[in-house]
């Protein structure tokens, strides 16, 4: 069914995996299955039909947040996934960062450090994903502020590392290689969009 020329089969599949990899286990019991197709589940983020896409962006967190021992998704294959926060539908980007939120959550779940600093540090995080994936520019900073934003993501909301991250731009050191002066430059894209969602106005 994942294969299948109609597209409402090939989401009716997603959707049930989706309620598979919710029951008790399910890494265990689904373990040979999605190794046998993660390939083809991580492909499908990219489908030409949009709902199809979403869900599959929407499985993938599913399975990361659930297989916490027998490690089924590469990092290549969530790297993948996380991406499509990028793709310029807004169904794909709002999966995308549902998807994000959770491995935020995942990358400092038990740390006791002050909220302020892990929320720059999550803040910090997506710039160098922005970073690796050679994502420039306001319009992508646009995406990734706007879809995080509507999902609830709390990082975003405060406001002091908003200041902190500003601070930090004005105060660029002119000898800066061009790698760093392109993290500042992300930075600053995405804290305009943060300002923007403060003061509700679009993005």
């Amino acid at each position: 069914s994942l294969y299948d020329k109609e597209d409402k089969v090939r989401e009716a599949a997603v959707k049930a995996l989706q309620v598979a990899f919710a029951t008790p286990n399910a890494p265990n019991k689904l373990g040979q299955f999605t190794k046998r197709f993660l390939g083809r589940i991580t492909q499908m983020t990219g489908d030409v039909k949009c709902s199809v896409a979403a869900q599959s962006v929407r499985l993938i967190s599913d399975i990361f947040s659930v297989d916490k021992e027998s490690k089924l998704l590469d990092n290549d294959k969530v790297e993948e996934s996380l991406a499509k926060i990028f793709d310029p539908l807004p169904a794909i980007r709002q999966e995308a960062a549902r998807f994000f939120r959770t491995f935020l959550r995942s990358e400092f779940q038990g740390n006791q450090q002050d909220t302020s600093k892990i929320n720059r540090e999550k803040l910090n995080m997506v710039v160098e994903f922005m970073d690796c994936f050679n994502i420039a520019g306001g319009e992508a900073a646009a995406y990734v502020v706007d879809a995080m934003w509507d999902i609830g993501s709390s990082f975003l909301y405060d406001w002091q590392q908003v200041v902190d991250a500003v601070m930090a731009y004005l105060s660029i050191d002119s000898t800066k290689d061009d790698e760093e002066s392109q993290k500042d430059q992300l930075t600053l894209g995405i804290v305009h969009g943060i300002m923007m969602k403060l003061n509700d106005k679009p993005v």
